[in-house]
């Protein structure tokens, strides 16, 4: 019997709060308190501030507030120090390698993944074939090192390649 009045007692209570919340939020959009607006078409001349940049300059500051000790700085570089340097000599008898193996045309197409196999197998296609080719395989002097989600890295004659899809 108790539990009921308190609750009937903390009903009451509540409805009353809630009714002075929703007075005060009609009241609020309620036109009586309105004033009207009044708008001033004249113009006002008032000044316009104007920022001016605060500018200085940094002394030399050759003590470290930190580690309380002087410090060097380096000499700054000029055109004078650069021109007086002797650029090292460039070595003139340079043998180009022509690179007599060329890639075929190559195309990536995407990988595929077993569940009982680790090793993911790319589908590339290699001089207009399509070939299926797994990681570490190898198929027309070609190796496949690495297989990714979006390229496939492959060796031939010690020299690697990406293929992007």
């Amino acid at each position: 019997m108790k539990k009921r009045v308190v609750n009937i007692i903390l009903l009451i209570g509540v409805l009353v709060i809630w009714i002075f919340v929703l007075k005060k939020s009609f009241n609020f959009f309620d036109s009586k308190n309105k004033e009207p607006i009044v708008v001033n078409n004249e113009s006002n001349d008032l000044p316009i501030f104007e920022l001016k940049k605060d500018t200085f300059l940094l002394g030399d500051f050759r003590r470290d507030p930190f580690l309380e000790r002087y410090s060097k700085r380096p000499v700054p570089v000029s055109k004078k120090n650069i021109q007086n340097k002797k650029e090292p000599s460039k070595v003139k008898n340079k043998v180009l390698v022509k690179d007599n193996s060329t890639w075929p045309k190559l195309q990536y197409f995407g990988f595929l993944k077993g569940n009982n196999q680790a090793d993911k197998l790319a589908v590339i296609k290699i001089n207009g074939k399509l070939h299926r080719i797994r990681e570490r395989g190898k198929i027309e002097n070609i190796t496949v090192k690495k297989v990714y989600k979006d390229s496939v890295l492959l060796v031939r004659n010690r020299k690697t390649k990406m293929v992007l899809k």
